[in-house]
């Protein structure tokens, strides 16, 4: 398996590479007025209004910051729009191979994180893995793909 990895802050995670579509330079996002706060806003990629995430927000480390290696992660299944996400990362760098028997942690499940994934060990950095299909509540998911039904 490969991860790709990015940072928040100094911490190190890494998601599925099979769920990313593209990784694109940092855009401002239009704010979306009420959103929970780690909703950064929407943007247009390719013609489709996808949310973005700000990771930092999300993993309580405060708002990514803005650097040259900050960027934004298209993930989710490229065959739905409207399940794609957008998220904000810094040092998004590295596609790293997962060893087949890496020692791992196992996610401890709370219903306030369902997005946080293993911990797993990739040559020495311990890495907080990021579940993308549990990132956003199904109720957001919704309300974006039914957004352009209730514009027309």
């Amino acid at each position: 398996m490969l991860l790709l990895t990015f940072r928040i802050r100094e911490e190190l995670y890494a998601l599925d590479a099979s769920a990313v579509v593209e990784v694109v330079p940092r855009v401002v996002p239009r704010v979306v007025p009420h959103a929970p706060a780690y909703l950064a806003g929407v943007f247009s990629y390719r013609g489709i209004i996808v949310p973005a995430v700000d990771l930092g927000v999300l993993l309580n480390a405060g708002p990514c910051r803005s650097r040259l290696s900050t960027r934004i992660i298209i993930a989710g299944d490229p065959n739905s729009p409207e399940r794609l996400v957008g998220l904000i990362a810094e040092a998004v760098s590295d596609v790293r191979p997962l060893a087949k028997h890496a020692a791992t942690f196992p996610p401890i499940h709370r219903p306030d994180a369902p997005y946080l994934g293993s911990v797993v060990r990739i040559d020495d950095d311990l890495v907080q893995t990021i579940r993308v299909e549990s990132l956003l509540p199904e109720a957001i998911r919704n309300a974006l793909a039914n957004l352009e039904t209730e514009i027309a």
